[in-house]
């Protein structure tokens, strides 16, 4: 039997826990922004390091991110993320890739590469950074 205490104290120490995801997954945001602009389509950047396609980032909502690489080329594709309440710490973003020059096949192993490098932390820079070099 559990008591009201304990019960107390598994609640408050949820709360912490979203409290801490909500902060990080705000903080990553804020890098994002700062690596690859954020307001509209028109800002953008290219990430340190050359090489690569053109990254511009959409934020169209805290739960929501959109990237969107080689912008004006023929291999044009968008990254969409969506952020559960429980990233970085216990939940992986989900990732929809649009990338009409790719084969469904292809787009499906990319998904699945950017879900393999979650390790319980933040990692959408590393997925932008992934399909930027593709």
């Amino acid at each position: 039997e559990v008591t009201e205490e304990e019960e107390a104290a598994f609640w408050e120490a949820a709360r912490r826990g979203e409290a801490e995801d909500a902060e990080a997954a705000a903080q990553e945001l804020e890098a994002l922004r700062a690596i690859y602009g954020g307001g509209g389509e028109e800002e953008g950047g290219e990430a340190a390091g050359g090489g690569g396609a053109s990254v511009v980032l959409q934020v169209v909502s805290a739960r929501e991110w959109r990237f969107r690489f080689g912008l004006g080329t023929p291999l044009q594709a968008t990254l969409e993320v969506f952020v559960p309440g429980r990233y970085p710490s216990r939940e992986s973003p989900h990732p929809v890739l649009h990338a009409p020059a790719l084969s469904s096949a292809a787009k499906d192993d990319l998904v699945e590469q950017l879900i393999a490098l979650y390790e319980g932390a933040e990692v959408v820079f590393s997925w932008v950074e992934t399909l930027r070099q593709e």
